[in-house]
Order: structure tokens, then sequence, then C-alpha cells
């Protein structure tokens, strides 16, 4: 595509050839055997040669003061208007007169055109700095209102954290359950949680919030379609869809272990969580609520904890 671009004819050569035909058209009207007028001072082709230099430049003025001295001399010759010896200085006067005037105005014009892209040049280089100002702006003040809400979050959560684990403590378990639920929803914006607990080495469903297919108990099927659920057993640490191994697949986001007593007696389960919130900062408050709740289920813990 740009080779064929390159190759293409230049649009001057089509405007000079339509004002030849032109001229030759009002000298061929005239009937005095002068087709491209040689007995006019100043020539025609001069007018020609001016608007090629001032649309176009140097290369193209040359390049159209070549072809009028060829078209004059040639048609002069062949219609036998030029004097008996050619090479005499009035048969190259007005050729002389076409290179000079394309060379003289083509530089003042090429002066110009350098001062235009020059300017232009800088106009681009001044609007694209804009263009950098504007978006380290933009993403300085999306910055500070990140920075801002997450001072605001930072001082809020220890407080919410705080009223949570007293609520859970004081509670019982199905209204701790609950309160757990609102807090995920409330700050991390969870919608499917379910929380089980280890009743004589299987889990049971203790409260779920969103999520109906649940099995009532977590069966070994369950543990093999889920590996998040097997690494947060082995690992007794809070897992996430980021520790999966390449080709592992798993609907759930979040598996959270509750340990008491170095055993993992409670397991909570995220399956959707919005992308918004699946940042390191929504692991560490998993992690803080799996040591605090597993110390407090430590502490007070019944045998059989009533299902929700």
């Amino acid at each position: 595509m740009a080779e064929e671009k390159k190759n293409k004819i230049p649009f001057f050569f089509w405007e000079i050839l339509l004002v030849l035909l032109l001229i030759g058209l009002f000298g061929y009207i005239q009937e005095d055997g002068d087709l491209f007028f040689h007995g006019y001072s100043p020539h025609p082709f001069l007018a020609l040669e001016l608007l090629i230099v001032i649309r176009y430049g140097l290369q193209a003025g040359f390049i159209t003061s070549l072809l009028l001295s060829a078209v004059y001399l040639i048609s002069g010759q062949l219609e036998g208007l030029l004097t008996s010896y050619f090479w005499t200085l009035e048969n190259f006067l007005v050729p002389i007169q076409l290179v000079v005037a394309g060379a003289v105005l083509g530089e003042f014009k090429d002066r110009d055109l350098e001062r235009v892209r020059y300017f232009r040049e800088k106009m681009a280089e001044k609007e694209k700095k804009l263009k950098e100002l504007q978006e380290s702006f933009q993403n300085l003040l999306i910055a500070k209102d990140k920075i801002s809400q997450r001072i605001l979050e930072d001082q809020i959560l220890p407080f919410l954290l705080k009223q949570l684990l007293e609520n859970f403590q004081k509670s019982s378990h199905g209204e701790g359950i609950s309160h757990l639920f609102n807090f995920l929803e409330n700050q991390m914006e969870v919608s499917q949680v379910a929380l089980y607990y280890k009743i004589n080495h299987q889990f049971h469903l203790m409260g779920k919030r969103r999520w109906d297919d649940l099995p009532f108990q977590l069966t070994k099927e369950f543990e093999e379609n889920h590996p998040l659920f097997s690494k947060a057993l082995k690992t007794q640490k809070t897992v996430s869809m980021k520790d999966l191994k390449k080709g592992e697949k798993d609907e759930l986001v979040f598996v959270v272990p509750f340990k008491i007593k170095e055993e993992t007696r409670a397991l909570l389960l995220i399956k959707n969580l919005p992308f918004l919130h699946f940042h390191q900062r929504s692991r560490d408050i998993l992690d803080f609520l799996s040591i605090l709740i597993g110390f407090l289920l430590e502490e007070n813990h019944p045998a059989f904890p009533p299902i929700f």
C-alpha cells in the first residue's frame, strides 16, 4: 500500500496537463498557428509556474519549470516560431525566466513551509504534553480519592471489626453467624457465603446466605471438585483463586479456615465476590477474622452447634 502511494503520480502533474490543454485550446481558437503563445510577454507559462510554486514548493516548481520549458521549446521548434539558430538567448529567455522564478519563489515557499512544519511540530508536542499532564492530573485525582477512601476505611474498619467480635461473642451462634455475614456483605460486598462446622470428622452446614445449591454435609466428592477446599484444609490458611495451580478450576473465591486448638473446626466459603474487592486487603481482613473468630470459638464452642 505504501509502495503504491509512493509511485503515484503527483497531483500537480495533472494540474499542469489541464492548464496546458486549456492554453493550447485558446491558442488553437486564435488560428494564428501559435498554440502556446510564443509571441507574448510575459508568457502565460509564468502564471502557471507561480501557481504551482505557491501551492507545492521548490521541488514541484523546479519540475514544472523543466516541463514547461520543454513544451515551450519543442512546440516552438515544431511550429517554426523560434529563431533559425536554436541555441540563442532569445529562444531560451522564457525557459530561463521559468527556472529562475521557480527557484527563487520555491525557496521562499519552502522556507515558509518549513516554518509551518516547525510550528505544527511544536504545537503537536505541546498538545501531547498537555494531554499527558491532564492524564497525570486525572490519575492524581483518582489516586487521591482512593487514598482518602482507604484512610476512611482504615479508620472505620477497626471499629467495625471490634463491633463484630463483640456481637459474635455476646450473641448465640446463629446471631453471631448473621453478624459475620452482614460484616462481609457490607465491607466486601460478598453475596454468596456459607459457614461449615466440623462435627464427628465431617463438616456440616451452619449457615448460608443466597447460596441454595449447597450440600448439608461436605463430602469427598465436594472436596475433589473444589481444590480450594482441599488447600485450605491442608495449609490451615486462607486461600483464594490466586492459589490455584494452572489447569485447576473452582467456583469458590475464598476459603477461610477457623482453627480451634490447632485443628480446622470451621470453614467459611465465599463464592461470589466483586472483582473490585479481590485484592490483598480483602485477604488480610479474612485472615484477621480467621484468627479472632477461631480464638472466640476455641474459648466457648458447642459440641453440636445449631444448624441454620
